[in-house]
């Protein structure tokens, strides 16, 4: 069951899949930081298990997290958090590359009959 069918009502401006890594960007840049008491457990000790970040237990995953998600989202609304809009390279030729060509070869094709 994906995250949109679990909660229908939702609404969100950010991708909600990605909420363990804005979590991770938040505390890396100071703009949330844990008490002394919340110590994120290794890698290897959360391996396998739902596990949240932000409330500091096993449970539920940091990426379901309904409290994270409301609370970026009105970090978002208040204008306290932006996320850079990268540009989609939609507008670029990809195939615009100095290549040399040749001419193409002609073959003939001839019905086999076996």
């Amino acid at each position: 069951m994906d995250e949109k069918q679990k909660f229908p009502n939702s609404k969100y401006s950010f991708d909600v899949t990605k909420a363990d890594k804005i979590f991770d960007m938040l505390l890396k840049d100071k703009q949330i930081s844990l008490g002394d008491y919340h110590k994120i457990p290794t890698f290897e000790q959360r391996k396998g298990k739902r596990y949240c970040k932000f409330h500091n237990i096993f449970g539920h995953w940091t990426n379901s997290c309904l409290c994270l998600r409301d609370m970026v989202q009105k970090a978002i609304d208040e204008g306290r958090l932006k996320f850079e809009e990268k540009p989609m390279k939609v507008d670029i030729d990809p195939f615009h590359i100095q290549a040399n060509y040749i001419k193409p070869m002609q073959i003939m094709m001839m019905g086999a009959s076996i």
